[in-house]
């Protein structure tokens, strides 16, 4: 996770940023809990934030789109 930006998710030489519209809820404390609906991480799965350090819960987000990024050589 990048605190006020999204999440970035890494697959071999690609990697993949998922940013929320809400995005600045996203707080360097916080831990994600992804709820999939299906077999693969989505742009419909509800991820929870929680703080990492309190347990409590901060907040929910719904990513947009991930956006793939291929690695520089």
């Amino acid at each position: 996770m990048i605190e006020h930006v999204g999440v970035v998710y890494e697959a071999g030489e690609i990697i993949y940023v998922a940013r929320p519209s809400n995005a600045n809820s996203l707080g360097s404390n916080d831990a994600l809990v992804i709820e999939r609906v299906g077999s693969q991480l989505c742009a419909s799965d509800m991820v929870r934030t929680f703080d990492r350090f309190a347990g409590n819960v901060t907040g929910s987000i719904f990513f947009d789109k991930f956006v793939p990024y291929t690695k520089p050589n």
